[in-house]
Formats: structure tokens, C-alpha cells, sequence
């Protein structure tokens, strides 16, 4: 049952809790169920109580559903649960279902050739061409360049070593995972990984992941038989994404390559560590977010993107010095790297490794260093750090768990620039 319901008839606004999160629930004009999950119950109803308002204005393409729609969904529910599947997840596996078929063919025609032959169909091309048309299918309905590169060369390491891909059957292809090793260093929590070394348990799930993807779709193209891949076999090993946090020394390192190498990016350094602020939302925020005599920063649903749930940020003493030479800036975004900022700062990333003598840049290092100092710092209130970042303090407890001494929390948060010649302390200048 919800714990609250917004909206009047069929348009209904729902809020059910999740874990320690709330989903509110709502229909579109297409019959398409919309969700948005939020850390906080107020925040989920009275979001719940905005899409009522808006639905009930005309705004929020509320699905309007008469008598005879009511009746049809029924029937359908009836259907579904007389064969044994949920309404949801029928509807949902359909609707997959449809979007791998052409325009016009019948999904009840293949599935009773499927069902009826249970084995493949047409002659069965070499691994290397299946990965060709594989690539060319995910490229055509619009993937992203990252992720058909990716794929290009997780596949291609597949295709080596099995050359027909029915080969691939369970134990060979967990054996094959096993076996893979890395090609470049990396240090991983502070401990050098030489070339050769074992795949991270992220890495290799990535790959198996890959490899599903091309065996369903080897499915789909009738080479392989129905019924679950040999990939659906092989288990993931990882339990979460590695959080690496930096340390004050480390930290002071990055600032001070940024502030003498790269000045014109040195504010997304100094929003991610000192804000933790998410890199994508650094590059949508605005100086005029910063309101420096409140003393936080104002970010808004359209700039927190992932979440869609604004909230405020204190600006740290130190977060004020390091900004300091932009503090007049009130207009335009905080990095104005054209015409590709995230290219901007991968290339800059790569120079500061190889100048500092680092293997690679963690993934998400300055909000996870801000979000293990500010824990620690606030007396691992995991509320308020929660709220300051846009999550969860669950996703806080079950990151976090490794605190930094005292004597590092405190070095962290005393990180200064080194300039001081022509800059006009903040309280001063307010």
C-alpha cells in the first residue's frame, strides 16, 4: 500500500517507500509509467503533490483513462495472471520484446517458430562477423560512442579466444574470464598492480556483461537456442563500484598541477572536492549559484540531472579561498571549456598523471574524498552529508565505511592556495 496518494480518478500520484528511499508513481498520456525515486519521504510527496497539481492543470500529460480504457486494462491483468505472469512485467517484457523485432513483423509469429524449432536458424557466421553485426545493431539504435567502443573491444577479446561462440559454454567462458589479465599498471588503494596482473572484479563483470549482450543477441538473430545464455550462468563477482578517496597530501598535489597548469578548470576541482558536487553537475552549474553572502551553493533539480532533487551546499572557508579570483563572476557557467568540457578535463586529468607519475585518475576521487572528510568532519551525521551530496545516507554507510584518521580530516579541510599576492580576502570583500 503508498504511503500517500496524490491526485483525483485514474490519475493517481502514488509514493511507495524503497529501502531506505521513497518512488512515486504516476502515468503519462502514452500509457508509460513514469517513477522517480527521492532520498527523503517529505521530498517524494511533495513532489507527488507538484505532479498532481500539474496533471490536474493539463500540464504533466496525465494518462486520462475512460470507462472502456479502465475495462481493457482489466482484461489484460486477467490475461496475464491467468497465464501465471505479472501485469507489469508482462507489459514491460513485451514491450522489449517488440523493440528488438522489425517494423511489421509479429512477435507472436516469432515466438511460436522459436518455441516450435528450438534451434538455430540459417547458417551460423564465425565470432568475428556475429561482433560486426553486433556493433552495427547497437550502432544504429543510437548508442553512445563510449559505450560501442567499449563493447568493440570487449568482444574483440572474445572473439579471440572463441572463435565460434557456441563454444562458449559456461565453465570455458568463466575460465576465460579468470584467465584475463591486465595490460597497464595500476595502483588500486594505495598497492601498484603490474602489467599482467588479474582483472578487478568491476572490470571482469564488465566484460561478462558484454559477452551477455552479444550471446542475446546471437539469440536474436536465431544462432543460438532459447532459454538462458551461457553468460546468464556465470555469476558477477563484484558487490559495488571501488570507491577511492584521495588523501590531503594527494589532494593538495591535484590542486596545486590545476592551479599552475590548468587555472580555467581549477573550479571543477574545487566544487568536486570541497562541494561534493558530481562532475556533470559541476559542468551544468552556474556562477550564480554561488551565494557567497548566504554562504551555499544553490543547486537546482535541472542541475542535479541524475537525482533531479535540488538542494544546498556550504561553501567551506577553503572552498571560498580557492574560488576567490572568481568570486565577481555572477553570470555563466562555472567551466566554460568549449565546445566539449568533458573532453576538456579528461585531457587535463591525463597531463596531471603523467606529470605527478600517477597510473590513472580514480573514478569520482573528489566527490568521494569530499563525501569521507565532510562525514568524518560533521561527526558522521550521515543526514546532513547525505543531503549536502544529492544521495542517500544509506549509499553513505555502505560506501563509506572506512573513516580517515582525525589528523587527515583536519589537514583535508586546511588545503589553501598558495597565491596570495592581489587577492582580497572573502570576508573583506563581503
Amino acid at each position: 500500500m503508498p504511503i500517500y496518494s496524490a491526485g483525483k480518478g485514474s490519475t493517481r500520484v502514488t509514493v511507495n517507500p524503497h529501502g531506505s528511499r521513497f518512488v512515486v508513481t504516476w502515468y503519462d498520456t502514452t500509457g508509460t509509467r513514469k517513477r522517480r525515486t527521492l532520498p527523503v519521504k517529505t521530498q517524494a510527496i511533495e513532489f507527488a503533490q507538484k505532479v498532481a497539481r500539474e496533471i490536474a492543470g493539463g500540464r504533466h500529460g496525465a494518462l486520462a483513462l475512460n470507462d472502456a480504457d479502465l475495462a481493457e486494462i482489466t482484461a489484460a491483468r486477467r490475461a496475464m495472471e491467468s497465464a501465471g505472469v505479472p501485469f507489469l512485467a508482462g507489459v514491460q517484457e513485451y514491450t522489449r520484446a517488440r523493440s528488438l523485432l522489425s517494423p511489421g513483423e509479429s512477435l507472436v509469429a516469432v515466438v511460436r517458430d522459436a518455441v516450435a524449432s528450438r534451434r538455430t536458424s540459417g547458417p551460423v557466421p564465425p565470432t568475428v562477423e556475429a561482433v560486426k553485426q553486433c556493433i552495427q545493431f547497437r550502432a544504429q539504435r543510437g548508442r553512445s560512442r563510449r559505450h560501442i567502443s567499449e563493447l568493440s573491444g570487449d568482444l574483440r577479446e572474445f572473439a579471440k579466444a572463441f572463435p565460434d561462440f557456441r563454444a562458449a559454454q559456461p565453465d570455458a567462458l568463466e575460465n576465460w574470464l579468470h584467465s584475463l589479465r591486465t595490460r597497464k599498471a595500476r595502483t588500486v588503494d594505495g598497492i601498484l598492480r603490474p602489467v599482467g596482473s588479474p582483472l578487478s572484479m568491476r572490470r571482469r563483470d564488465n566484460i561478462r556483461d558484454s559477452v551477455a549482450l552479444f550471446l542475446n543477441f546471437c539469440q536474436l538473430r536465431g544462432w543460438l537456442g532459447g532459454g538462458p545464455t551461457a553468460a546468464a550462468a556465470v555469476p558477477r563477482l563484484a558487490s559495488g563500484p571501488e570507491v577511492v578517496t584521495l588523501t590531503p597530501s594527494l589532494f593538495a598535489q591535484v590542486l596545486t598541477w590545476f592551479e599552475a597548469e590548468c587555472t580555467e578548470l581549477l573550479p571543477w576541482v574545487v566544487l568536486g572536492g570541497f562541494a561534493g558536487m558530481r562532475s556533470s553537475e559541476v559542468l551544468r552549474l552556474e556562477w550564480s549559484a554561488l551565494r557567497w553572502n548566504a554562504g551555499v551553493i544553490t543547486v537546482t533539480a535541472k542541475v542535479a540531472g541524475k537525482v533531479r532533487v535540488g538542494r544546498k551546499i556550504p561553501i567551506h572557508p577553503a572552498l571560498r579561498e580557492w574560488l576567490a579570483p572568481w568570486s565577481a563572476h555572477t553570470m555563466g557557467r562555472t567551466i566554460a571549456a568549449s565546445p566539449e568540457p568533458s573532453r576538456a578535463i579528461s585531457r587535463a586529468l591525463s597531463r596531471m598523471c603523467k606529470a605527478l607519475g600517477w597510473t590513472h585518475w580514480p573514478i569520482n576521487a573528489l566527490r568521494h574524498s569530499y563525501g569521507s572528510h565532510r562525514l568524518a568532519a560533521v561527526g558522521f551525521d550521515f543526514a546532513q552529508t547525505a543531503n549536502e551530496m544529492g544521495t542517500s545516507p544509506a549509499m553513505l554507510r555502505k560506501h563509506y565505511i572506512n573513516p580517515p584518521d582525525p589528523s587527515d580530516v583536519e589537514a583535508y579541510w586546511s588545503i589553501r592556495p598558495a597565491r596570495t599576492a592581489g587577492i582580497v580576502p572573502m570576508n573583506a570583500a563581503l
